[in-house]
């Protein structure tokens, strides 16, 4: 144990403090002040996401947003109702965006988004989730025609024996 000594500040109050230890306790001291507030910045809560837009599509609805800053992932939660408990929580990883394929038309639903950073190897920090917004699907467009096939002389095919290209 190091040997300890008691000062008195300008207030009056006494106080233990270590004596000793010349420079190396204090470069001590100051390189373990060092990565208590590097390791807190690493453990600060990432920023909320922002700009929660939803754009319904065929048999889907398409979820972007910004990015909070600091998170290493985010995560999209759902529901069938406009409340987050008990809603789907789908990972996204890097995105800022995420295709909800639903499959029918017609469906709507609830979207929240929020950010998340990894702190240790089993311990994440969340922030609060932004939305709802909902997002109802679209039937598959009707007006969409196929395109035409091309014309028969454009198809071509390789001739073995002679390396050149023939029409079909």
């Amino acid at each position: 144990m190091l040997p300890e000594r008691t000062i008195v500040d300008r207030d009056g109050k006494t106080h233990r403090v270590l004596a000793g230890g010349g420079g190396e306790l204090r470069g001590f001291m100051v390189e373990l002040r060092k990565s208590i507030v590097q390791l807190q910045g690493q453990i600060a809560s990432p920023g909320m996401p922002s700009n929660l837009k939803v754009t319904p599509q065929a048999f889907g609805n398409l979820i972007q947003w910004s990015r909070g800053t600091g998170a290493d992932f985010h995560e999209v939660l759902w529901n069938t109702s406009p409340t987050v408990i008990n809603a789907n929580v789908v990972p996204v990883q890097n995105a800022a965006q995420w295709a909800d394929n639903v499959g029918k038309n017609g469906i709507k639903r609830w979207y929240w988004v929020r950010a998340v950073k990894q702190t240790a190897l089993h311990a994440v920090t969340r922030t609060t989730e932004l939305g709802p917004i909902a997002g109802t699907t679209l039937a598959s467009g009707s007006a969409v025609t196929p395109p035409t096939p091309p014309a028969p002389g454009v198809n071509q095919v390789l001739n073995q024996r002679t390396g050149g290209r023939e029409p079909l």
